[in-house]
């Protein structure tokens, strides 16, 4: 009778062994099937970092990530400086803190000062009296002009200044005579160097600093290798 029980105990401490080893392999099989992707797990890790950093972007998302960041290069004309010389010695300055750099010169139209004067007149009796009225009215610098196309009218002054001139124009039109104006241009040789840069590298007016009274510089198409420079004529105005 003793070893009947006996018997019967161990059969169900058996079954009672393989139900638990069921339950186990169960469990990891469910565990196993909740586990996230190693990929969503590591993300998931970096969430605290990655909220932090909310709306900036790492260097190391961007396209093509370890290029150089001032790889672009963009192209500049500046100038005009008064001679080849000023020229010459601007690209010294420059040369070694550019990408390229080279001068070039073209002849060029410009404006020397500003003659104010009255259209002519129908005879020289007219335009005498006409000037004498502005002398009496505290005008200087009035006399009447001969010529074949400006016989008879009167010049009321040459200006260097715009400004000055347009000052004139208004103390005529105070007097009662309507002037004009006629800018004098003569032509003259401008001296002007194209350097190119890379992107965030110091302009050519920084690097040639102060003491460069109407020297400008304005942006203009990089050539492609084996292009030709554009005429003088074809480039942008200032």
């Amino acid at each position: 009778m003793g070893d009947w029980r006996r018997l019967a105990g161990d059969r169900q401490l058996q079954r009672m062994m393989v139900l638990a080893l069921l339950l186990l392999n169960l469990l990891l099989v469910v565990l196993k099937a909740l586990r996230p992707p190693p990929e969503v797990e590591a993300a998931s890790r970096g969430g605290g970092q990655r909220a932090e950093l909310a709306g900036i972007v790492l260097l190391e998302e961007l396209p093509g990530a370890g290029a150089d960041a001032t790889a672009g290069v963009h192209c500049f004309t500046l100038g005009p400086f008064t001679d080849a010389a000023m020229r010459d010695a601007a690209m010294a300055t420059v040369r070694e803190a550019v990408q390229s750099v080279q001068g070039w010169a073209a002849e060029a139209e410009v404006t020397r000062g500003y003659w104010v004067y009255i259209p002519p007149f129908h005879s020289l009796e007219a335009a005498r009296a006409a000037a004498a009225e502005m002398r009496a009215a505290g005008l200087a610098d009035i006399n009447v002009a001969s010529g074949d196309e400006w016989n008879l009218s009167i010049s009321a002054g040459f200006f260097g200044n715009r400004m000055n001139a347009l000052n004139r124009m208004d103390q005529l039109a105070a007097a009662g005579f309507q002037a004009r104006l006629r800018p004098q241009l003569t032509s003259e040789m401008q001296y002007w160097l194209d350097y190119a840069q890379h992107t965030g590298g110091p302009s050519a007016p920084y690097l040639l600093g102060e003491g460069h009274a109407g020297i400008a510089q304005r942006p203009v198409t990089c050539l492609e290798p084996g292009e030709q420079a554009a005429e003088p004529a074809d480039r942008p105005e200032p």
